[in-house]
């Protein structure tokens, strides 16, 4: 089969992110396995969904992971002219298809050239590495690295991940951290501020303490060119607490996220910001013995 046969078949799978995977999957497999390359599976707990790994080549250190995932976003509501789960060429020097781009278009290369792999003297291996779910948030990454690390003695040296990038090679990104904070007062009415512990006040405090933060680290010069912007943040995108007005809130919580550069890292921000929690669990706690803030 030429790339196209093979990108073709793989569109016809209509796997959305956090739907069952075994369809394109076990074509996957059983196609490797046709050049006698062994393949592993790394299922999700219900068996319904699984990534897939192999290595073509020896088994000596180095090397370079081709990877990518198998599931596709919906297509519901968007004005398509053609099947998108059929492969279709209009004669514009494109093929289109849900998946053609990101990133089935990138397994069907990897898989296309596994002939010419298993053929070739690889001095070094190559590995596959497809993942599912990665469209909802990159699920099953995490457990597919980690079975890679585990089944291989040997330890490759490169990834590349093959989304659509205008040809442009992106060498990195910033790291993500997301978190939820709940915090814990006393309820009471808001005459009474200063004999409860609002909440939302106390969350204002943390919030304020995540931006002073984020310009502490620019105004250090922490920054690198390569990103845009080229320094670490701190964004609070949810914020929620109290029943009324007149209410002191005894409950309130906040999303927030961290995008750091390579030279912040992000456990001794979180740790500095964990230490600011416990001081002003102290503070209040001498008012209200129950006051708490939860990091999740």
């Amino acid at each position: 089969m030429n790339v196209e046969e093979i990108l073709a078949k793989l569109v016809s799978f209509p796997v959305l992110g956090g739907q069952n995977n075994l369809s394109i999957l076990n074509w996957i497999k059983d196609y490797i396995a046709s050049y006698g390359i062994e393949t592993y599976l790394v299922p999700n707990e219900d068996g319904t969904k699984a990534s897939l790994h192999c290595r073509i080549g020896p088994a000596v250190e180095g090397g370079v992971i081709l990877s990518g995932h198998m599931d596709v976003v919906p297509v519901e509501g968007q004005e398509w002219t053609t099947d998108p789960f059929i492969l279709t060429d209009k004669g514009d020097g494109k093929l289109y298809g849900r998946g053609s781009c990101d990133m089935k278009g990138f397994l069907a290369c990897c898989l296309a050239t596994l002939p010419k792999m298993v053929q070739a003297d690889l001095k070094k291996p190559i590995y596959f590495a497809f993942s599912y779910d990665e469209e909802i948030g990159c699920l099953a990454a995490p457990e597919l690295a980690r079975a890679i690390k585990n089944q291989y003695t040997e330890t490759p040296k490169y990834a590349i991940i093959g989304e659509p990038s205008m040809m442009e090679p992106i060498i990195g990104q910033k790291a993500i951290y997301i978190m939820e904070t709940y915090v814990k007062g006393s309820a009471g009415h808001s005459s009474r501020i200063k004999q409860e512990v609002s909440a939302i006040h106390e969350a204002m405090r943390l919030i304020l303490w995540l931006e002073k933060k984020m310009d502490a680290l620019i105004e250090e010069g922490r920054l690198d060119e390569r990103f845009h912007p080229p320094h670490s943040t701190i964004h609070i995108g949810l914020v929620s607490g109290g029943i009324a007005p007149n209410v002191i809130a005894d409950k309130a919580h906040f999303f927030w996220d961290l995008r750091t550069i390579p030279k912040d890292r992000v456990d001794s921000i979180i740790s500095e910001f964990e230490a600011y929690c416990r001081e002003r669990e102290a503070i209040l706690r001498k008012i209200y013995p129950d006051f708490n803030i939860e990091n999740i």
